[in-house]
């Protein structure tokens, strides 16, 4: 889903809101009679955003004519111009009518800014975040290390599709593309158990595992750890969906901590004997 769908008016409303307060009164101020800033005013703060990006409307009346490069950078360059009235030296104007402040904190503004954009982008399903003005895909660098150097050549057509497809989803600037990342390598790891062309998984782990020559204690653990995070895919909403399950489609950190168990599982695997004998 495109960001102007439904994270450009959050952002809007965020942004105004900011306004209303006083946020952009240091950058983009009316002037009293008296020559003292106070409020927001619109025709300035479009000159700060030309400044920043070199064009730019404001405010926005055509929602569809953005796309996500260019809401992303206007969420940047109002980074830049933000900043927090100091509360303690706000004060009254009963000449002009209006609230003045005598000093502002940009740092203070840009940490503010900062919490809201990221809970616009969390709360409305968009793997982003924003950290000192750069917006980047949401907790991707860990998965980027684990698969820059591609897909095996060892696994079997069909698990190869699979994970191929979760690292397309995964890096998808799609809503809930992450998720959808996450059911498809529990997909791809349920295929891996299967190898053997048997329903009794606990003997195709074992056969996977014995081309894998461990010692016999880790051959243990192992395959412990196999049915460990079969019994989460298996209490969690991540293939099936029941009432009782428990629902992580929402926690973004953790489904990088899913989808990382996965994959170091699944690539590991590709190493035995038995999955070489498969492909």
């Amino acid at each position: 889903m495109n960001l102007n769908e439904k994270f450009l008016p959050s952002f809007i409303a965020i942004v105004e809101t900011f306004a209303d307060q006083g946020y952009f009164t240091e950058s983009a101020p009316f002037f009293c009679p008296d020559g003292r800033a106070f409020g927001c005013n619109h025709a300035l703060l479009k000159r700060e955003l030309v400044i920043q990006l070199g064009l730019a409307e404001w405010p926005i009346t055509e929602l569809s004519a953005y796309n996500n490069d260019q809401i992303l950078d206007l969420v940047s360059a109002f980074y830049q111009i933000i900043s927090c009235p100091v509360p303690e030296e706000k004060w009254f104007h009963e000449y002009c009518g209006n609230y003045h402040f005598n000093s502002f904190d940009s740092s203070a503004g840009r940490y503010q800014f900062t919490a809201q954009i990221n809970e616009a982008f969390k709360r409305l399903g968009f793997g982003y975040s924003m950290s000192y003005g750069r917006i980047d895909r949401r907790n991707t660098k860990l998965v980027k290390l684990l698969t820059d150097e591609g897909i095996s050549q060892n696994l079997p057509e069909p698990i190869a599709k699979l994970l191929t497809k979760s690292l397309e989803e995964y890096y998808s600037n799609a809503e809930f593309s992450k998720w959808s990342a996450v059911k498809t390598i529990a997909d791809a790891f349920e295929y891996l158990k299967k190898l053997e062309g048997t329903t009794d998984v606990n003997k195709s782990l074992g056969v996977i595992i014995d081309g894998l020559n461990l010692d016999l204690r880790l051959h243990e653990n192992l395959n412990g750890l196999f049915q460990i995070l079969t019994n989460f895919d298996n209490d969690t909403n991540i293939r099936h969906h029941h009432p009782d399950q428990v629902e992580i489609d929402g926690n973004y950190e953790f489904l990088d901590f899913v989808y990382v168990m996965h994959y170091v599982l699944i690539k590991y695997a590709s190493t035995s004997k038995a999955v070489n004998s498969a492909s």
